[in-house]
């Protein structure tokens, strides 16, 4: 995989680029615009050139695949499939292990997935031990698809969001941050930069709490990883910044939500009244305004839950699918799915809260939502050594599987029959084939065939349907 960190030396800045990719970033253009290099002379071109055109053409494109018409579940026509990969943790072997299962990467790190689209949790940070790592993999990864025809997506998790606003100046989620696993991407930093401090930051491993914040407080000063660690990800032209700027709260392909950790009633008014794009508009203001300590918008998208010692219900960042999500009253599920299928959402796949296998919601299920916790705690500092798997993958059926170290789970499956397909069905007890279907609406379907005097018609339940035809309708008679 090229590497695409941010520098001015023209190797760390030039690929090769796939002769269609070319094409179509300088179509309806002229060559002289980038440059005056033609297409068809070379394949080795400046990055920085592409990028930004070929960015906003895929942002755009996925952009159009949102559930405008709010159809149900069954009923979008989805292009590609969608895979969610959770929470990292800082453990690259987990993060390898993941992709290539899922046949996105191949033994050399290189993009094959050809049009799928990924979708990163957030959380890449902390906990393990190859932070940077990590970090580069998924960054350089995002521009590889895109290259390729897929599509990357970057979240933010928890860990993300403590860790910016302590180094902006939040002491708390600072201190809080360490805690939870900073002080490994400190290290990191320190190994990056050959800093003289590193033992002293590997040694801080063995303070118990008081003592590490008491630490911090007396030599937080003087310690250059945390400089260092703000200049990559707030510094322009930093090694992070970049990748900073594309990180959402939130992204919608076709039907289904992706965030971090969860919805609760008041954020799903917040993506009714505001969509998806304004909350992600909303992070990034919020994210500038901390720059000049104001941190009012910042404490509402960070919002923490009373079962980690805040209010109400965590936020995207940090509700709780066991403790919190699926405790909540019925009224609220059914006012949170009424939100969510307004603006085209049928179903949401979450990360943050780890299960031994990916699961779904019985209680979202029953009004119409799809509510699926993905994180499996693959990173090796939850497998105590051997590193894990994880990602949930929706196909272009709109079937979702899941993988964890337990093996493949199957989480859901969709519709094998869709408007148009011919089935089978019985009647009086014989089968009749040459049925087309005419309508889906909800569990009722609509069939019709002809007969000798006309068109007969008759109404089916979806999933006796399905059991007559396990292998899908047929397109033809």
């Amino acid at each position: 995989m090229q590497n695409k960190k941010n520098n001015s030396e023209d190797n760390e800045n030039a690929m090769i680029i796939p002769q269609e990719v070319i094409d179509q970033a300088l179509q309806g253009n002229e060559a002289e615009d980038y440059g005056g290099f033609e297409a068809e002379d070379t394949q080795i071109i400046h990055i920085d050139e592409l990028k930004a055109r070929q960015r906003l053409r895929v942002k755009e494109a996925l952009r159009q695949r949102r559930n405008s018409e709010s159809k149900e579940y069954n009923e979008v026509q989805r292009e590609t499939d969608v895979i969610y990969i959770p929470d990292i943790h800082g453990d690259l072997t987990a993060l390898r292990n993941s992709l290539t299962n899922l046949g996105l990467i191949n033994e050399h790190d290189e993009w094959v997935g050809g049009k799928s689209v990924v979708v990163f949790s957030g959380d890449y940070i902390d906990r393990g031990e190859e932070n940077l790592a990590v970090l580069d993999f998924v960054w350089n990864l995002q521009e590889e698809a895109e290259l390729r025809g897929g599509k990357v997506e970057l979240l933010l998790g928890n860990h993300e969001a403590a860790m910016l606003a302590g180094l902006l100046g939040d002491k708390f989620l600072f201190y809080t941050w360490l805690i939870q696993g900073g002080l490994n991407v400190l290290i990191n930093v320190a190994e990056h930069y050959n800093f003289e401090e590193k033992d002293w930051l590997v040694t801080a491993k063995s303070f118990n709490q008081q003592e590490l914040i008491a630490n911090f407080t007396q030599y937080g000063d003087r310690i250059r990883s945390i400089n260092a660690l703000y200049n990559m990800f707030f510094q322009e032209g930093g090694r992070y910044h970049e990748m900073l700027n594309e990180m959402k709260v939130f992204t919608q392909v076709d039907d289904i939500l992706y965030v971090h950790a969860g919805i609760n009633l008041e954020w799903s008014q917040y993506l009714k009244e505001h969509g998806v794009d304004g909350l992600n508009y909303g992070w990034q203001a919020a994210l500038s305004e901390s720059q000049n300590n104001d941190f009012e918008r910042f404490k509402v998208f960070n919002q923490v839950g009373a079962i980690r010692n805040g209010k109400g219900t965590g936020g995207p960042f940090w509700a709780d699918f066991d403790g919190e999500l699926e405790k909540l009253p019925d009224k609220d599920i059914a006012q949170i799915a009424q939100n969510l299928k307004s603006i085209g959402v049928n179903a949401i796949v979450v990360g943050h809260s780890i299960k031994k296998i990916p699961t779904m919601s019985e209680r979202f299920n029953k009004y119409g939502i799809k509510l699926i916790a993905a994180d499996v705690g693959m990173s090796n500092y939850y497998t105590k050594g051997e590193s894990g798997r994880g990602g949930v993958k929706t196909d272009i059926r709109g079937n979702i599987r899941a993988q964890s170290k337990e093996g493949v789970h199957n989480i859901y499956d969709a519709l094998k029959i869709q408007k148009g397909d011919f089935v089978q069905i019985y009647r009086n007890r014989k089968l009749e084939k040459d049925w087309q279907i005419t309508n889906i609406d909800g569990d009722e379907v609509l069939l019709a065939r002809q007969v000798y005097n006309g068109i007969e018609r008759v109404k089916v339940n979806i999933d006796y349907l399905n059991k007559l035809n396990p292998k899908g309708g047929r397109k033809e008679k």
